[in-house]
C-alpha cells in the first residue's frame, strides 16, 4: 500500500471565531482515511482535552496537543501499517509529533499509545519527516533531541482499526501523509460521472438584479450522475473543501449563489465504511442581455378617438426597439412588451408591438423583456411609461381694428402677436405659429 494524502493545518488564531463542533481536532470527530483520499482540513487548535477521561492516556513520548488532527484507519488486508508525515514547508523548524492508538479502541477508552514520536528535528539534527517504517526497532521516541523521527511499523491484521493523532508542535503549515506499508485500507467511493459530462451548472441570473451574479441553483441535478450505480453512498454539497472533508455545513437545495464562477465541493461518502472523497464543480451565472433603460414614451393627446382631452392615444411600441436594444443584434435578441412585471418575467401577455396600442391609464407603465435566443435564453427586463400630455388651450378669438384710410378698402395691417395672451389665456410657456388655413396648420 502506497498512497499520499495532503493535509493543511491552519492556525488557531485564524479560525478561532469560526470553530466547528466537527473539527477533527478531537478524537470523536476523527477523519477516516481510505484509499485514494485527498483532504484539506483545518486544525482549530487543540479542541477538547481528549486525555481527560480515565481510559485515555496521553502520548507516552511526552507531547501535548498544539495544532492537532485525529485520523482513523481500518485495515481490510493484513500487512504492515507504515506511513511518512512530510511537512510541506521546507523550514527546518517544522516539528510534527504523532501517536498511534489501537487496535480496536474507542475515543472514550483509547488506552495507551502503541507508537509515539516527539523528536524535535532541529534539536536531534535530523530531517523533518516522521512516521513508521520497517527498519526501526523502537516503539516510542522523544521528546526533544531523542530519536530520529521514526519508530517501528505495525503488523496490522484485517478488521483492525487504529487512531492516529498528528500534532504540529510549533508551526501551522500543511503536511503530506504517505502510507508505505503493505496493509490495505478500504477503497473510497468514486465520482462516477461520465468523463464526457461537464458537471458545471450554468444558470441565468434571475434573482433580483439580473446582472448581480445572484441566482438559484439546483445542486441535486448532479447527484444522479455522480452516484452512478453506487449503493450505500450519500452525497452532500459544501462551500469549502475543509467543510466537505469533515461533513460540516452542508448546503441546502436549491442553493442561492451570490457570486459567479463559485466552486462547490461535493462529498461522496460510503455509509458503511465511512470512506469518502471530495470533488468539485463550478456554478456559472450568466447575465441577461445588456439592454438600455429607455426614456418614457411621451406624446400629445389627439382626436383620433374622437376626443382630444381624454388622455388616450395610440402608441407604436416597436418605435422603442432600437433605443432598448442599444446596438444588440435584433436577430439574436427578442424584445417583447407587457403590461406587468410578472408577464415580462414569464414571457406571457405579450403586446403586439407592431399594432398601435392604446394606453389604459395616463401614465401607464409598459414592461419590456429582452431574451437572448443565442445562448441559454437569458433575459433582461426594464420598463418605461406611456405618457399623454394634454393639448394646449387655444382660444378662438377675433382680432379687430379700424380700417386704415391709407390702405385699400377692407384691408389693414394686423400685428398677430397682439392676440397671443387671448389665445393662450395668458399662459407664458407657449409658442404660436400662424397659418392662413387649417390644412397648412
Amino acid at each position: 500500500m502506497k498512497k499520499t494524502i495532503h493535509f493543511f493545518l491552519l492556525s488557531l488564531i485564524i479560525f478561532y471565531t469560526g470553530y466547528s463542533q466537527n473539527e477533527p481536532t478531537d478524537c470523536i470527530n476523527t477523519i477516516i482515511i481510505c484509499g485514494n483520499t485527498n483532504l484539506e482540513l483545518n486544525s482549530n487548535g487543540t479542541g477538547i482535552n481528549d486525555f481527560a477521561l480515565p481510559g485515555n492516556n496521553a502520548p507516552d513520548c511526552g507531547f501535548v496537543e498544539s495544532q492537532s488532527l485525529w485520523i482513523r484507519v481500518n485495515i481490510v488486508q493484513s500487512g504492515t501499517l507504515a506511513f511518512t508525515i512530510t511537512p510541506e514547508s521546507n523550514s527546518p523548524n517544522e516539528d510534527y509529533d504523532f501517536a498511534v492508538y489501537g487496535p480496536n479502541v474507542t475515543c472514550t477508552n483509547l488506552g495507551s499509545s502503541i507508537r509515539c514520536s516527539s523528536t524535535n528535528p532541529p534539536a536531534a539534527g535530523v530531517p523533518t519527516p516522521t512516521g513508521l517504517n520497517d527498519t526501526e526497532v523502537d516503539l516510542s521516541e522523544g521528546p526533544g533531541a531523542l530519536g530520529n523521527g521514526f519508530v517501528r511499523a505495525i503488523d496490522a491484521i484485517a478488521g483492525e482499526e487504529y487512531y492516529i493523532l498528528i500534532d504540529n508542535f510549533s508551526q501551522n503549515g500543511g503536511f503530506d501523509l504517505q502510507f508505505t506499508g503493505t496493509a490495505l485500507l478500504p477503497d473510497s467511493p468514486t465520482n462516477n460521472t461520465d468523463p464526457t459530462v461537464n458537471l458545471d451548472i450554468t444558470e441565468c441570473d434571475i434573482v433580483g438584479d439580473r446582472n448581480d451574479g445572484v441566482t438559484n441553483f439546483d445542486l441535486d441535478s448532479n447527484t444522479a450522475a455522480i452516484l452512478g450505480t453506487q449503493t450505500n453512498t450519500v452525497i452532500s454539497y459544501h462551500n469549502s473543501e475543509a467543510d466537505a472533508s469533515i461533513g460540516d455545513n452542508a448546503l441546502t437545495n436549491p442553493y442561492l449563489s451570490t457570486q459567479n464562477n463559485e466552486t462547490i465541493y461535493v462529498r461522496i461518502e460510503n455509509t458503511i465504511t465511512e470512506c469518502f472523497i471530495v470533488d468539485t464543480f463550478v456554478l456559472i451565472t450568466l447575465p441577461g442581455p445588456p439592454i438600455a433603460d429607455p426614456t418614457d414614451f411621451v406624446t400629445c393627446d389627439n382626436d383620433d378617438d374622437g376626443n382630444d382631452t381624454n388622455g388616450f392615444v395610440s402608441f407604436l411600441l416597436s418605435n422603442k426597439d432600437n433605443e432598448i436594444l442599444n446596438g444588440l443584434d435584433p436577430l439574436t435578441n427578442t424584445i417583447t412588451y407587457h403590461i406587468s412585471q410578472a408577464d415580462a418575467d414569464a414571457g406571457t401577455g405579450i403586446i403586439d408591438k407592431n399594432t398601435p396600442y392604446t394606453n389604459t391609464a395616463n401614465p401607464q407603465t409598459i414592461f419590456v423583456r429582452v431574451q437572448d435566443v443565442s445562448s441559454l435564453l437569458c433575459v433582461s427586463t426594464t420598463s418605461f411609461d406611456l405618457q399623454v400630455n394634454p393639448l394646449p388651450i387655444a382660444n378662438a378669438i377675433n382680432l379687430v381694428q379700424c380700417d386704415d384710410p391709407t390702405s385699400p378698402t377692407g384691408t389693414s395691417l394686423f400685428n398677430l402677436n397682439e392676440a397671443f395672451d387671448q389665445i393662450t389665456g395668458g399662459v407664458n410657456d407657449r409658442s404660436i405659429l400662424f397659418f392662413e388655413d387649417q390644412a397648412a396648420a
